[in-house]
């Protein structure tokens, strides 16, 4: 149709890219939906394959007697091959498998069909896929309608039924035995190669019912015995916590999940207590609707009896102080964190003092301690208090720049004079043999506690109150334990300790129990080496000179266990004396 118009005006270029502008959409269509069909029917035609495929394999497969799983199983192999070689998406295997599942419920199939429907790939059931599953589910249903309209001979019917029976392990041997008489006697029901594979079918899958149902009862009687186990530690721990006798706790053998025998005790069973306390303690503290304070008050006699810093603490002291210093000396209001931290702090002072070594580093313990004593002695408004806590330990060598001349003097006689008035300070103790070192403490710490604006008698009360509560008397020499775990009776435990070593190496280095004291062990929590008072010097055996605070806490628990045990006994003799009648003052007018 265009020829006469090319022929006549072909020659005008204009005309031609109009013409050309013109058709161009059109053959860009037509082209376009020409591809479209020849995609559809390439895509068409490779369905139709698949569909044949997996039709020639469950024919296969159901001509050469195996069961329908079996069949799934072979159809879900071809997914795998498919894939791999000829990079078919399982969506798209899937769809082309429908046709194959209706063509089955047509004929009635429905064990096939089920099968199909219920087998997984890649962790899928086609039942259970958003695209095919609907058409799949309708497939299953349909099968079953028919295998029952065409099921004519209610043999057939109960045949379905046993096969069902049969492989799903649920015959009994009575019926197995009523199988293969049944296949002997050739009534056309079943032949007896069949019955003898739907019997070992039978047999199997019982078997494997069975281990699985005795697997299944020893859970649930391991989880019965771990859940009792666990509420017996938990009770155990937690009284044991309460009555700070965590090392009195004994080596015990628990079951772990996965049933085999473990060794709890020491450390360990000790950890595991304090975690139940706390984990009690939250939700008494709930039941009793207590405030936080009262929490507290509670709970740190308890962490004092048991030598133990719940890290609650020490990270709410920890993290406290470490947000103090900036917002101190830019004027700012503390930050909630420090406010919590010294709240914490004083409420611990004035209730578990010598719990705090163990809680809060020395340089924070300056810096609250100061805090508290410009606020509640020297009667500093909280932010002001702060201020000056923060500058003095920022530069602890210039705290006599912020104190006067006049109060450094008086605080440095009377420090002077700490040998005669040191048993009125430290309520009748006697000087100790460092007095030296610990009048350098004290006169730091009340400079410290001056340039609060305390006067110098007041300033060295609360520096001595300081030292009696980080402070420790072993044989007359007063040790620093800022940052220890003194527990109740440590002198006595200690001493018992240096007692042990001079009894024992006592003759070989010239000493006696009275030479001997302690010294925190650097770089080490909790953990003491023993020391010549004279010099300071470590003693000659190491092995037997250094020794921690929970070694001494585990020897106190194992004496009051035997002084508990030696009163039990004297009260089983006790018990077991007849105990005679007092003559004189019996009625004798009772019978």
């Amino acid at each position: 149709m265009a020829a006469p118009y090319l022929e006549k005006y072909g020659h005008d270029p204009i005309f031609r890219k109009q013409f050309m502008d013109d058709i161009t959409p059109g053959v860009a269509s037509i082209t376009s939906a020409d591809a479209q069909t020849k995609a559809a029917d390439a895509y068409q035609r490779t369905q139709d394959d698949q569909t044949k495929i997996f039709t020639g394999i469950v024919t296969k497969a159901i001509d050469a007697g195996k069961s329908p799983e079996e069949a799934a199983a072979a159809v879900v192999g071809e997914f795998y091959g498919n894939e791999r070689i000829l990079k078919l998406p399982y969506a798209e295997q899937q769809k082309a498998l429908v046709p194959v599942v209706r063509a089955l419920a047509e004929q009635g199939r429905y064990d096939v069909v089920k099968a199909l429907g219920e087998t997984e790939s890649k962790g899928e059931r086609l039942l259970d896929n958003a695209t095919v599953g609907p058409a799949v589910a309708q497939a299953m249903s349909h099968a079953r309608q028919v295998r029952d309209r065409d099921t004519k001979d209610a043999t057939v019917a109960q045949r379905q039924d046993a096969y069902s029976k049969f492989h799903e392990g649920q015959a009994t041997p009575e019926e197995e035995a009523a199988l293969l008489k049944r296949a002997q006697a050739k009534d056309g029901f079943i032949s007896e190669e069949a019955a003898n594979g739907w019997v070992q079918v039978n047999r199997n899958k019982r078997e494997a019912l069975q281990e699985q149902a005795r697997k299944e009862a020893e859970r649930v009687q391991l989880m019965d015995r771990l859940n009792s186990q666990e509420a017996q530690l938990t009770s155990t721990g937690v009284e044991a916590f309460r009555t700070g006798r965590t090392f009195s706790l004994p080596q015990v053998t628990i079951l772990n999940k996965k049933g085999e025998e473990e060794v709890l005790g020491g450390d360990k069973f000790r950890e595991r207590a304090a975690a139940d306390f706390e984990q009690w303690s939250a939700q008494y503290a709930q039941q009793k609707g207590e405030s936080w304070d009262q929490t507290v008050l509670r709970e740190a006699p308890i962490y004092a009896q048991n030598g133990f810093a719940p890290k609650k603490w020490k990270d709410m002291l920890s993290q406290g102080g470490a947000s103090i210093s900036a917002s101190a000396l830019s004027g700012e209001d503390p930050p909630e964190s420090a406010q919590r931290g010294y709240a914490l702090y004083k409420l611990l002072h004035a209730n578990s003092s010598r719990l705090l070594n163990d809680l809060v580093p020395k340089d924070q313990r300056d810096l609250y301690e100061m805090w508290r004593v410009g606020e509640e002695d020297a009667g500093l408004a909280p932010g002001k208090s702060l201020l000056l806590a923060t500058e003095a330990t920022n530069d602890p060598a210039g705290r006599l720049k912020r104190i006067s001349s006049v109060t450094a003097k008086d605080i440095k006689a009377k420090v002077g004079s700490l040998g005669s008035t040191f048993g009125t300070l430290f309520g009748g103790q006697s000087a100790p043999e460092n007095l030296g070192d610990m009048a350098a403490t004290i006169q730091r710490l009340a400079e410290q506690n001056a340039s609060l604006g305390l006067g110098a008698d007041k300033a060295i009360q609360r520096a001595v109150e300081r030292v009696q509560q980080t402070h420790v008397n072993i044989n007359g020499f007063w040790i620093d334990a800022s940052d220890r775990r003194i527990p109740e009776g440590f002198p006595e435990l200690v001493g018992d300790v240096l007692k042990s070593y001079a009894e024992k190496h006592g003759k070989a280095e010239g000493l006696d129990a009275g030479d001997l004291t302690i010294r925190p062990l650097g770089g080490a929590a909790n953990v003491w080496r023993i020391v010549r008072k004279r010099d300071g010097v470590a003693v000659d055996a190491p092995k037997d000179a250094v020794f921690k605070t929970d070694d001494l806490l585990k020897a106190r628990a194992s004496r009051d266990a035997a002084t508990d045990q030696q009163t039990l006994q004297r009260m089983r003799e006790s018990a077991q004396r007849p105990v005679l009648p007092n003559m004189e003052a019996r009625d004798i007018n009772l019978p």
